[in-house]
């Protein structure tokens, strides 16, 4: 069989699996760049190119104000590395799209001599079982994992003597007062819940799927149970050591208002975090579900809903869209999110629960932003009064953040929805 031949039905075998028939649009870039890639012509493709002639826009389209293609190749890229962990891990030829290109790169799977013939098999080169045995045999990631706890435990000294400082300067800014006042003219403890994603420990490291946020998720993650089956191994131990850099600073921006108004705060785990404690308690929950599976569980928002991929719109008004999703550039690095920022019942009816939560650490980030700094908490109090000049007891409010190297730099105001109280059962 010729090469383009055999390409070609690999793409086929591609756009007809179950992973792809779900993203129509994924599929329709990757026939393009396939067939451009063959004929020779990729290298004279740009992001302005793909979007007039597959995607039609018009000659006044702006990749710079328009990130659509460059989200669709992102997204073709992850869907590619998905497709060859599951689907696809017994392809003879790998399709490849490299960062920052629109050339797709074709390699033959890559196979490795067996004395025994037994286990794992071996189109598995590139997958975690390399990622293990390199862990296994190298001093340079304990090396380096030595580092990380260092700068850790200097950001955490520093983290607590700035948060007394703060604390010494006085009370917070009105507006943010009044974001927050019904948790803090509550009677009831107050506890902040830090996300904690699951981490699997297996024997050369350890190993983290978002389809899993609680250890009943493991058995029924089929990602999850493929990477096992192939390294031949389940995990040592389960571990929640490990959060993102955007719930520490929730955690550290909420701790230091709260302190600053005298409420008296908790702070926990949300594996450790009990329902009889969410019954009794005021509970803010930071992070998405991901790493809160209290609230996925609960389904406890109205309008909206934390999904991999961005927020989910239930009910969609007219012209507001079914997804906020995040923006990437080239790199796969997150420029753009959005976050729900979310006052609700507490369990019953009694109390709050109080979410902030996207679907990337730094969304997580700005939505702790949003409600602590006294520029945002002005725009927030300016857009969500209504004509008798109250805020809502309970909302669900959508804020958008740019960031530069994750930290955000601009958040705005998008659109919030007022929640009802539902009346007291008798």
């Amino acid at each position: 069989m010729e090469p383009a031949d055999q390409i070609r039905g690999a793409i086929g075998r591609i756009l007809s699996s179950k992973l792809f028939a779900e993203a129509p649009g994924q599929c329709k870039l990757l026939n393009y760049l396939a067939e451009k890639s063959l004929a020779g012509k990729a290298d004279e493709l740009k992001e302005y190119t793909i979007g007039t002639e597959l995607f039609a826009k018009p000659d006044s389209y702006s990749p710079q104000s328009d990130p659509s293609v460059r989200v669709q190749t992102s997204r073709l890229r992850t869907r590619l590395d998905e497709y060859y962990r599951t689907e696809g891990v017994d392809s003879d030829v790998v399709i490849h799209l490299p960062k920052g290109s629109f050339t797709l790169v074709f390699e033959p799977r890559r196979t490795a001599p067996s004395a025994s013939g037994s286990g794992p098999p071996p189109s598995f080169p590139a997958s975690l079982l390399q990622h293990l045995k390199h862990l296994r045999h190298s001093r340079f990631f304990a090396a380096v994992g030595f580092l990380i706890l260092i700068v850790l435990l200097i950001y955490q000294s520093l983290v607590v003597q700035q948060l007394k400082e703060e604390v010494q300067k006085g009370k917070p800014d009105p507006n943010v007062a009044r974001l927050w006042q019904p948790l803090l003219s509550s009677p009831r403890p107050l506890t902040l819940v830090v996300g904690m994603p699951i981490w699997m420990r297996l024997r050369g490291g350890y190993y983290r799927h978002t389809s899993v946020s609680s250890p009943t998720d493991i058995p029924y993650s089929s990602t999850v149970q493929e990477v096992f089956a192939k390294v031949g191994e389940k995990p040592v131990r389960l571990e929640y050591g490990y959060n993102g850099l955007g719930e520490t600073v929730d955690a550290f921006l909420l701790g230091r208002l709260f302190q600053a108004a005298g409420k008296p705060v908790a702070i926990c785990r949300s594996n450790t975090l009990s329902w009889e404690e969410l019954r009794s308690n005021d509970v803010v929950l930071l992070g998405s579900s991901k790493s809160n599976p209290h609230l996925r569980d609960m389904q406890i928002l109205v309008n909206y809903k934390l999904v991999r991929g961005g927020i989910q719109v239930l009910n969609p008004a007219n012209g507001e869209p079914r997804l906020y999703e995040p923006t990437l550039n080239e790199r796969d690095e997150v420029i753009a999110d959005y976050a729900v920022i979310a006052r609700l019942p507490g369990i019953g009816g009694n109390g709050y629960i109080t979410i902030l939560g996207a679907d990337s650490t730094a969304g997580n980030w700005a939505a702790a932003e949003a409600m602590t700094d006294p520029r945002m908490a002005q725009q927030l109090v300016a857009n969500m009064t209504d004509a008798n000049g109250n805020l809502p007891e309970l909302f669900e409010l959508i804020v958008r953040a740019e960031f530069q190297s994750l930290v955000p730099i601009k958040i705005s105001y998008v659109t919030h929805k007022v929640v009802a109280r539902k009346p007291a059962a008798k």
